[in-house]
């Protein structure tokens, strides 16, 4: 691959729940815990500052919603093709998604910001191998109306090579989770960086758990109680302008013995163009 595909992340607000992935699926329960809906010790973002996250909500006009959020990246080369983690559409009808929509450009979720953008979703495609139980395979694509306009607050990330590997860069997710584990959502996007563990300090931490290559680890102790909760389902984790990882799975939320796990997208970058030639 001669040149490097660009994507613009979007993320949503998840349902504050415990013992469930970052998310919640509309309609299902997952068996592993979402922690990463909201950014513990993190920063506020300024405006232009990541102009890749978005969020997705199913609220007329500003797209704001309680349950059912997820992070997305639209693909630039049309700009109408989304990513997020699968585990945030679980149970939606991919043909009919019921108004759902992705508002890119904002920062502060109780305020009509005029850089904001509207995209509606009019398809939804799961991976065929995704697996609720597991999460293996967390990655699904949204499919816009119209495409989006890339100004100052509305851009797009680099997709990876194909199993390109960031094991020891630090990295930075983003989101709008919450800021505490049980605490509250957090109304303005924050960010925090993060280091990229090992896949043996990965399984190290989870010898309970089926961890699969299309996974990676996040923080943990290295990160001193900073990382990822509920609500930042299917947000982005970014290393440089590269799209690393969606905010996947864990236990708790920026726990020290429980570092956050990811999507890998490298794993997935030939499914996702297989969509972007259609």
């Amino acid at each position: 691959m001669a040149h490097r595909t660009l994507v613009l992340v979007a993320l949503a607000l998840a349902a504050h729940l415990d013992a469930i992935p970052r998310s919640l699926p509309r309609g299902a329960l997952p068996r592993r815990q979402d922690t990463s809906t909201k950014i513990i010790g993190g920063h506020e973002a300024a405006e232009g500052q990541l102009p890749y996250q978005s969020r997705v909500g199913e609220l007329p006009g500003e797209g704001v919603g309680e349950v059912g959020s997820t992070s997305v990246a639209a693909w630039s080369s049309h700009r109408t093709l989304c990513v997020t983690a699968a585990h945030c559409v679980e149970g939606g009808d991919p043909t009919s998604p019921s108004g759902l929509r992705v508002v890119a450009g904002g920062l502060d979720l109780g305020t009509l910001e005029a850089s904001e953008q509207v995209g509606e979703i009019n398809f939804i495609i799961e991976h065929p191998f995704y697996s609720p139980i597991t999460f293996e395979n967390d990655i699904a694509l949204l499919r816009l109306e119209t495409p989006l306009l890339y100004t100052e607050s509305v851009g797009q990330l680099e997709l990876p090579q194909p199993q390109q590997n960031f094991t020891g860069e630090v990295c930075r997710v983003s989101g709008w989770g919450q800021t505490s584990e049980g605490g509250t959502l957090s109304s303005i996007l924050l960010y925090t960086d993060l280091p990229v563990l090992s896949d043996e300090m990965c399984e190290e931490s989870y010898v309970q758990d089926e961890l699969f290559p299309s996974m990676l680890c996040v923080g943990g102790a290295a990160a001193a109680g900073v990382g990822s909760c509920h609500g930042d389902s299917g947000g982005p984790l970014a290393c440089g302008s590269v799209l690393t990882g969606l905010v996947s799975w864990g236990y708790g939320c920026a726990r020290p013995e429980y570092p956050g796990v990811y999507t890998e997208v490298s794993y997935f970058v030939d499914w996702i163009a297989s969509h972007t030639r259609r």
